[in-house]
């Protein structure tokens, strides 16, 4: 079940697939880190801050 960033977060440290608000449909696993509230993917690193994650999923 998808879950919204506004109402839950993933435990830090924790893989999730995550949806990118500007991108449409695309998927991504990545890992959150709760101290500076990021996202980074695990195939190419990219960080991405918790605003710019619509939903997120676990594995």
């Amino acid at each position: 079940m998808w879950k919204s960033v506004f109402k839950e977060l993933p435990v830090n440290e924790q893989i999730v697939w995550v949806r990118v608000t500007s991108v449409y449909g695309e998927l991504a696993q990545a890992q959150y880190n709760s101290s500076n509230q990021t996202f980074t993917t695990t195939l190419t690193g990219v960080v991405l801050p918790v605003y710019q994650v619509s939903r997120w999923k676990v594995l």
